[in-house]
């Protein structure tokens, strides 16, 4: 059978593969409206009101409130109260409201982590209180009550990761090793500066700045404090008196110690110019205490 003169392709032809024909031409898109959010889908989507937490939140107001009417009681008729009663009492209020952010953690953490604050900061009154109603001196309350405020903070600190139990740290170190300084015979700030040293080692460099901040600018107590307290505490805790011609010295170099590691680990060139004011100042303040004779070798003391 013959084929048709329009079916006759010549030999050589072949139709292309379709991998190689060009991708259509793509359609424009539609210009569509803004879409507009419906206002009822957003209710219903939104969670429903729980009136659980409103009841909540009331019985904790009210709670509260009541508490700070026992309060103002138990405060008017403080000095009626026995030490054991009073103590008992500081200490029973710790252990409720820690115990209290604990069980409010999940529920609150925000909350729950103010009142952690809270219970991190009684310890310290209560453990203190505790011991002056078994008849300790004033320096054994001062260090109990510190080493527990110390011990408490850095549970709470671990556990609840609070920017400010630091702080609170550092007020409890400051306690503890002002009751220490009245039962040995180291003036608070040498004491202060080597526990700045301490938190060096243990790499709490928050804290080892403030320690060693408050170590040298202890000079400056013998400015700031009244006269009358003069011939008591503040001697007996060496911040004023004859001591500070050998501990302001010392102090001071264990101070700036602190900042130049600190600058050194934290790359902060200003902690050198601190630590070289906290040497001075506090060298200053021990020759202005110091026989005259002896006043080279204090003269010297900023070449170490």
């Amino acid at each position: 059978m013959n084929a048709s003169p329009t079916d006759r392709r010549p030999a050589n032809h072949t139709r292309p593969a379709p991998a190689t024909l060009p991708p259509p031409a793509a359609l424009p898109r539609p210009m569509l409206p803004p879409t507009i959010p419906d206002p009822t889908e957003a209710r219903r989507t939104t969670k429903p009101f729980d009136r659980s937490d409103a009841v909540s939140w009331l019985a904790a107001t009210g709670a509260a409130l009541i508490l700070l009417a026992a309060v103002v009681v138990v405060t008017s008729q403080w000095r009626t109260i026995p030490d054991v009663v009073k103590a008992l009492g500081l200490i029973g209020a710790t252990v409720i409201v820690i115990t209290i952010a604990e069980r409010l953690r999940r529920h609150v953490p925000a909350t729950s982590l103010v009142i952690a604050h809270l219970g991190a900061a009684l310890v310290t009154p209560a453990a203190i209180a505790g011991t002056a109603a078994a008849h300790g001196t004033w320096p054994g309350c001062m260090l109990v009550g510190g080493v527990a405020g110390v011990a408490a903070t850095e549970i709470q600190h671990r556990r609840w990761q609070g920017r400010l139990m630091p702080f609170a740290q550092v007020v409890t170190v400051v306690v503890a090793l002002w009751g220490s300084a009245a039962l040995i015979p180291v003036p608070v700030g040498v004491l202060v500066a080597g526990a700045s040293l301490a938190t060096v080692a243990i790499r709490r460099h928050r804290t080892a700045i403030w320690l060693a901040s408050l170590a040298a600018l202890a000079p400056l107590a013998r400015v700031v404090a009244p006269a009358e307290w003069g011939a008591g505490t503040m001697v007996r805790v060496g911040l004023v008196g004859q001591r500070l011609a050998w501990a302001a010295p010392l102090a001071g170099a264990l101070a700036a110690i602190t900042f130049g590691a600190m600058a050194v680990r934290e790359k902060r060139q200003p902690l050198l110019v601190v630590s070289v004011m906290a040497l001075v100042v506090n060298a200053a303040e021990g020759l202005r205490l110091h026989p005259p004779g002896d006043a080279v070798m204090w003269a010297a003391l900023p070449a170490l």
